[in-house]
């Protein structure tokens, strides 16, 4: 009845939750503080069902082409490439900026050399950037399809079910983290005798989540959803279920971007790159093979797979769940 109503990925793992046992069957007891601190002991149980087995494809498409995981990416991609435009106007001689004249229309110079940057330390400056964590990690609330116009309902929609809002579980800090690689090129244009350096990037970012299914506390959801949240709370509050960790990892779309500063002076430089900034010639690869420049046909089916999935769960049969719903909680 559970996969009914919510679906048979989501059911799966709400029945490893109310399976598990916090006094027998604790995990590990270290706080996860960052995606690299994950142990991979948690992914693994005795008899358990494994969340990392549970996470299906189809759980990954709706984080993937979620609206909450692609407007984050395209503010954290804004961002960076701004952030690089100015660095790279600081750094002229060493990127070896070419005089290049602005195009009709924005495209990628065959003749313009490619560099690689890093993308989170792009984002030490980024209007994401989780507070406390370090570039790369970033605030997205998994709270539903308010920016769809096709949903109204998150009965069966993954992220917010299993990811839900930023908080903590006995497994450490929720987490959501952009890393990866810019592929770009740099150029210097003159405009009414004014100086601009410009940057001209392709996009090749993963998006990492990780949470745990945890309703003591926790957001407990749409009403509808809490006819079975309040007792799944009160079954965890009495030992009688236990946090599932969830980790994600997958591609966001390739995406272009473009930014430009004007040529910068050292007082500028100095204030934008002080002592405090994480981002270094370290971050880059200059010169870089142009055969290894990111398509931008690149994971293009997985993408329009993951939009469609998410489409799918706006139109899931949910609006006969009620009933059922309250089946359910009478049998918890």
């Amino acid at each position: 009845m559970m996969r009914s109503a919510f679906g048979v990925d989501i059911g799966n793992i709400w029945e490893a939750y109310l399976s598990r046992r916090y006094a027998t069957n604790k995990w590990t007891g270290k706080k996860v503080k960052l995606v690299e601190d994950i142990d991979p002991k948690m992914f693994h149980d005795g008899s358990n069902p494994s969340p990392h087995i549970l996470m299906t494809k189809n759980i990954q498409r709706q984080f993937q082409g979620d609206p909450g995981s692609i407007d984050a990416f395209e503010v954290a991609l804004d961002d960076a490439t701004i952030r690089l435009s100015a660095f790279v106007a600081c750094h002229q001689s060493e990127f070896s900026v070419p005089n290049t004249p602005v195009p009709a229309e924005p495209k990628f110079h065959s003749d313009v050399s490619w560099f690689s940057v890093d993308f989170a330390p792009l984002l030490e400056k980024g209007n994401t950037r989780a507070n406390g964590k370090p570039p790369g990690y970033v605030d997205i609330n998994y709270s539903g399809y308010s920016t769809l116009d096709e949903c109204h309902d998150v009965l069966y929609h993954a992220p917010s079910n299993l990811a839900g809002g930023k908080g903590d579980s006995d497994y450490g800090d929720d987490l959501r983290y952009f890393h990866g690689h810019l592929h770009c090129q740099a150029i210097r244009t003159e405009e009414n005798g004014v100086s601009f350096v410009g940057v001209r990037c392709k996009s090749k970012v993963k998006l990492e989540v990780f949470d745990a299914v945890d309703f003591c506390p926790g957001g407990c959801g749409t009403s509808r959803e809490q006819i079975l949240t309040v007792p799944f709370s009160r079954r965890e509050a009495s030992g009688l279920a236990y946090d599932v960790p969830i980790h994600v990892n997958v591609w966001m779309p390739v995406k272009t971007s473009e930014a430009r500063v004007g040529s910068a002076t050292s007082e500028q430089c100095a204030s934008w790159f002080d002592s405090t900034s994480m981002l270094s010639m370290s971050n880059i690869q200059l010169n870089m093979d142009s055969a290894h420049v990111v398509n931008m046909d690149f994971n293009e089916n997985e993408h329009k797979e993951a939009r469609e999935v998410v489409l799918k769960q706006c139109k899931a049969p949910i609006y006969s769940a009620g009933p059922l719903l309250k089946q359910i909680s009478k049998l918890i």
